[in-house]
């Protein structure tokens, strides 16, 4: 055949990258209510919480690819109203981003 053959070689995202979550809200000092969080979402995908000093980060879904996670970003602004949804990398439940 013509051209040349990768191989095994997937072009694969960041290496040090496990997951994709959808930051969806920030809280500072007041904790949100993951349960009023959940039902103003309607979704299926599984909220974390991550905390960093007074500040409290909500992320939505788990997501392998970005395009995917930025998808679900997407609805969540249009369709919900988080106005400030975006897509954070995530490495051994820790965000890489902020």
């Amino acid at each position: 055949g013509s051209g040349r053959n990768k191989g095994s070689v997937i072009q694969k995202e960041n290496p040090s990258v496990d997951e994709f979550r959808v930051r969806f809200f920030v809280a500072k000092e007041i904790r949100a209510s993951l349960a009023e969080l959940e039902t103003k979402m309607g979704t299926e995908e599984e909220i974390t919480e991550y905390t960093e000093g007074d500040t409290f980060y909500y992320f939505a879904g788990s997501f392998k690819k970005r395009a995917v996670a930025n998808a679900y970003a997407t609805y969540l602004k249009e369709k919900i109203g988080f106005d400030d949804a975006v897509v954070v990398a995530f490495k051994k439940g820790n965000p890489l981003e902020k």
